[in-house]
């Protein structure tokens, strides 16, 4: 998450519909296009823009929200796919989902986490909750649970699976806060 609230997570996406190339090497990495959005974009729409004019160099998932809500942007190489939130929910895993790039829609993963949609409620538990329910076991490394409007992440890693972890709260405005000073 960066001073302005716009915070990003990156899934790693195995298969695509498409015909892109797994590696595109004359692409830019896409941990360099993370940063430079971190560092240059404070909104879903300008982390798209951004997004959509760079050639990535493989395939990923990166979910964007800011404080007035957030998509997630399917990256290949050679195509960008945009999903939007349906019921105030964005589910996202390691897979495709956008027409053309999806391989296979079963993902129980997915199906759990899209009927968080029935929930009363979604505080930082909830959510918390929802993300240890569709844990991959040792694979389950970090759970972040971020707060665009209050510049906060809850973050928990460690002896996986992170998700059965309790959440640390990082107040990001008094870490960010030399940086707003600017």
């Amino acid at each position: 998450m960066n001073d302005t609230g716009l915070a990003i997570a990156t899934l790693d996406v195995y298969e695509t519909g498409n015909r892109s190339p797994q590696l595109e090497p004359t692409g830019v990495p896409l941990l360099l296009l993370f940063r430079q959005i971190l560092e240059e974009c404070a909104t879903v729409a300008e982390a798209e823009a951004l997004i959509t004019r760079t050639k990535a160099t493989t395939w990923a998932n990166l979910a964007v929200c800011d404080s007035q809500g957030g998509a997630v942007f399917e990256i290949t190489p050679t195509e960008v796919a945009r999903r939007d939130a349906n019921a105030a929910i964005l589910p996202c895993t390691n897979h495709f989902r956008a027409a053309g790039l999806v391989v296979d829609t079963q993902c129980w993963r997915y199906d759990r986490l899209c009927a968080a949609r029935s929930a009363l409620k979604l505080d930082v538990k909830a959510v918390h909750g929802h993300l240890h329910d569709v844990n991959q076991g040792e694979l389950t490394l970090q759970t972040m649970v971020f707060q665009p409007r209050e510049l906060v992440l809850h973050v928990a890693f460690g002896a996986p699976p992170s998700s059965a972890l309790p959440l640390k709260r990082l107040a990001l405005c008094e870490l960010l806060g030399e940086v707003r000073d600017e």
